[in-house]
């Protein structure tokens, strides 16, 4: 993913005018529908799969969600086309061999809905962050703080 916004920001596009702006971390998940496709509210239209969570692009005039892979298609599946508002009839904007050559607006329309996360099990716990183990350090009476590392570790932190 290239960085669009500063750290702790969303990228977004404002239904309204369709122009991009960086949503503060802190308006994420409000419950407050601030980005085309609801991309800052994840819940509107989150699918679980098993251990799977996947979300979709919610089409706000007709409250109905799509998958990621119906955005600029050539097919307007929401009630006033916003799946299609800024395809410019550009079929195959979102196919991932074309992510170097859009705008920044097309990449955040095109990122909408398609990020996939695994829910939290036990099966799964392994990728989860490290958790902080404390130990006392009975011979010198100090604390001494280590983490417990996670696969999520050898991943690389990204900026959006």
């Amino acid at each position: 993913m290239r960085p669009v916004c500063p750290k702790y920001f969303l990228p977004c596009i404002l239904p309204h005018n369709s122009t991009l702006f960086c949503l503060p971390a802190n308006q994420v998940g409000d419950r407050i529908i601030d980005c085309l496709g609801a991309s800052d509210e994840l819940e509107y239209c989150r699918k679980n799969y098993g251990d799977l969570q996947t979300y979709g692009f919610y089409c706000q005039n007709d409250r109905t969600c799509i998958e990621h892979e119906r955005l600029c298609d050539g097919i307007k599946d929401c009630l006033l086309g916003e799946d299609e508002k800024l395809c410019d009839d550009r079929p195959q904007l979102c196919e991932e061999s074309n992510f170097n050559y859009l705008t920044d607006v097309e990449y955040v329309l095109c990122q909408s809905g398609s990020v996939h996360r695994t829910s939290f099990s036990l099966k799964t716990s392994s990728i989860y962050p490290p958790s902080p183990i404390v130990q006392m350090d009975s011979v010198n009476n100090q604390w001494n703080e280590r983490h417990m590392k996670s696969s999520l570790d050898d991943f690389p932190r990204s900026e959006i």
